[in-house]
């Protein structure tokens, strides 16, 4: 959770608190225990926030520098096919010129 918003459901978990301090006309018992949760579960999405902020470090920047190879590996491979293309083209017109000179003679 984002430093602001983790600040911001603090804030309100004590102003119910407070609430619950001011206006004692019900039994707040089961409200502290719930807010108590929510703290710690706040508590708990932050720490998951920042794991998760180290697995994209870990597993994504390696994932896109390996894509970023492969595709400059794709452009050598269209001029590789381009190439061979046109070697391929030039061996089919030298045995057309070839097959030509052979039935003149």
């Amino acid at each position: 959770m984002a430093y602001r918003s983790k600040a911001k459901v603090n804030a309100l978990i004590a102003r119910v608190e407070s609430a619950l301090e001011e206006y004692d006309f019900f039994r707040a018992e089961p409200v502290r225990g719930l807010l108590a949760e929510l703290r710690g579960l706040v508590t708990d999405i932050g720490e998951v926030e920042g794991a998760v902020g180290g697995i994209r470090r870990q597993i994504l920047k390696p994932v896109l520098e390996e894509l970023e190879s492969a595709n400059k590996l794709g452009e050598y491979s269209k001029w590789g096919y381009r190439v061979g293309l046109a070697g391929g083209l030039l061996a089919i017109v030298a045995l057309i010129v070839q097959i030509v000179q052979l039935v003149a003679r």
